[in-house]
């Protein structure tokens, strides 16, 4: 999963740098509103698979110790990142 995790901050970076471009072409007159909106949109949906990995990754993680008793013996990891 740290592998997936990386490519998506690759991912993240590209189409940020992807959305300041076309925010900087609608500014200037250069593109369409519809182009910056569509680099926006890709953004966020890069950004909400990134989040559901990590989500995932939690509930693995729970459901493992859940599996190996671990829940019962008030063994908490910090899910949160």
């Amino acid at each position: 999963m740290e592998e997936l995790a990386a490519v998506y901050s690759e991912k993240l970076k590209s189409a940020q740098m992807i959305m300041a471009d076309e925010e900087r072409n609608f500014n200037i007159g250069r593109s369409a509103l519809r182009d910056y909106i569509d680099a926006i949109k890709t953004y966020d949906s890069i950004l909400y698979a990134s989040e559901e990995l990590k989500v995932r990754e939690n509930i693995l993680k729970i459901e493992w110790l859940r599996l190996s008793d671990s829940l019962v013996d008030g063994n908490l990891p910090d899910l949160i990142k």
